[in-house]
């Protein structure tokens, strides 16, 4: 017997409701038929060679700080005079803290991105510096009720756009710590589900409660059917967007459910403190 739920199947109705969604292809992936819009990358291969453009006209381009990033008005220029061959908008998905390169840099494109009126879209860290820019939120199980924590984020953000990097759950925590949840493997998680599995109403995602030594661990995960209960939840938020990255999507899709009993699934939802 499979996960008993009366999710919705939630694609044609976050369609309907107008949230526009992002599929993020990492490099040297095929996009998936189904992608109506793309997010590709656009790298810069190394100090000083030219920005690579994305073969598809009007993706939504994505560049990272993974090397270093030029903070010379110039370059910010010539990727911007790029954009103006076909792209929907650049979202600078940067992982390291705004520094003073990347804030002149990321500045000097917005700039340039306005007179094109495309968007420029940078993580919640680099928002407050770029005031204009689109903020991208994201949200962890940490971070409380899935509903309530994004639509109050959306709402310390009044008047800027706000997309929701949207990614699928799969971590260990450990109750009552500060520690920062860990990212589990496919091969871990499917170690660590050997015992009775809940569903967790508010969060939207499958856990289960462990006891090593006088350590309580929660598990939480998801399935192809939650994710896509909250991917729905999410087109009802007042969000412009969501992103959702392929290869996450590739992976829930074909990852077997796990057998859960009527009892089990039925279960009071239990509430991370």
């Amino acid at each position: 017997m499979g996960i008993i739920t009366d999710f919705p199947s939630g694609r044609k109705e976050a369609m309907r409701l107008g949230v526009r969604e992002y599929i993020v292809v990492p490099p040297g992936q095929t996009p998936s038929p189904a992608a109506a819009s793309l997010a590709l990358p656009v790298d810069l291969p190394a100090p000083g060679a030219p920005w690579t453009k994305p073969a598809v006209q009007g993706a939504l381009w994505v560049i990272t700080d993974r090397r270093p990033i030029p903070s010379d008005a110039s370059s910010a220029a010539s990727l911007c005079q790029m954009a103006r061959q076909g792209c929907s908008g650049i979202y600078a998905d940067f992982e390291r803290p705004p520094g003073n390169a990347a804030c002149r840099f990321l500045a000097a494109l917005q700039a340039g991105l306005s007179q094109l009126r495309l968007p420029l879209l940078v993580p919640a860290a680099y928002a407050p510096l770029l005031p204009g820019a689109a903020c991208v939120l994201t949200w962890q199980p940490g971070d409380g009720a899935f509903s309530a924590a994004v639509q109050a984020a959306c709402g310390r953000r009044a008047g800027r756009a706000c997309f929701l990097d949207l990614a699928p759950v799969c971590c260990r925590v450990r109750l009552g710590k500060s520690a920062p949840p860990e990212r589990l493997s496919p091969a871990a998680l499917a170690e660590a589900l050997t015992g009775p599995v809940f569903y967790n109403a508010p969060l939207g995602c499958y856990y289960r409660l462990t006891h090593t030594g006088d350590a309580l661990l929660c598990t939480l995960f998801d399935t192809a059917v939650s994710f896509q209960a909250r991917r729905t939840q999410a087109a009802r938020l007042p969000l412009t967007g969501l992103l959702l990255l392929q290869p996450e999507l590739d992976a829930l899709s074909s990852a077997p459910d796990f057998e859960i009993s009527a009892f089990s699934a039925q279960k009071p939802s239990y509430h991370l403190a």
